[in-house]
């Protein structure tokens, strides 16, 4: 089945590694469509390798999930209209790293409300920070830029405050944040627009993927649903 089969390729598809290496349940899984659901990260994937894929989106458009990400651009292309946020993403695999910069640490309590009030989620990035998973890069005592470990187990919300850049400060966060939360399924997913993350990444010498995740959601990520 098709669920084994990508398993087996964990570096091509570290989306569905990460799924199920929390509980999920298999929604199909034949020779040419696969849909797993995780309750925890409230994340369908659908991934699909039939000439015509018209019954699978056929069956995710009665399934109607909350949020799904595919590497399918034909279920992209058929679902995105259904949904209030798409979006197409490269996605990078790191590879281990045990060396933490000094200046990076978990983020102070002190500089959650500059937080939140940048990314606007205040229930999600709260979460994040109980969890410790919001790292900062301090440069004299003060907040230059930080990363956060998503709950799909993706690095992302990579920030760093203008007065900082150009300087290394981003390279140290991602780096030290694999280290600190690597595993076999540690990645990220950059927008496919976004230059300067994709310019780093190519800096750091982790080459994308081949091919684009893709997602389509209504609303973000939230512990508890």
């Amino acid at each position: 089945m098709l669920l084994e089969q990508l398993l087996h390729d964990t570096y091509n598809y570290p989306h569905l590694a990460a799924i199920c290496s929390t509980p999920y349940e298999v929604i199909t899984d034949t020779e040419d469509t696969l849909i797993v659901h995780s309750p925890s990260m409230g994340v369908h994937i659908a991934e699909c390798v039939a000439p015509d894929p018209a019954d699978t989106i056929t069956f995710l458009k009665a399934l109607g999930p909350v949020r799904l990400e595919t590497t399918s651009l034909a279920v992209y292309e058929a679902l995105r209209g259904d949904y209030i946020n798409s979006y197409r993403c490269r996605q990078y695999v790191f590879p281990p790293v045990t060396d933490r910069d000094p200046h990076v640490a978990h983020v102070r309590p002190e500089d959650l409300p500059r937080i939140i009030e940048e990314y606007g989620d205040e229930a999600y990035i709260r979460a994040l920070f109980d969890r410790n998973r919001i790292l900062g890069y301090y440069h004299e005592d003060r907040l230059a830029g930080y990363i956060v470990h998503h709950i799909d187990n993706t690095l992302g919300l990579l920030y760093i405050h203008p007065d900082y850049r150009r300087r290394g400060f981003a390279a140290a966060l991602v780096r030290t944040a694999v280290a600190c939360y690597g595993d076999p399924f540690t990645y990220s997913q950059v927008l496919e627009d976004n230059e300067a993350s994709i310019r780093m990444h190519e800096a750091l010498g982790v080459p994308p993927l081949p091919d684009l995740i893709c997602w389509v959601y209504d609303r973000d990520f939230s512990y508890g649903g």
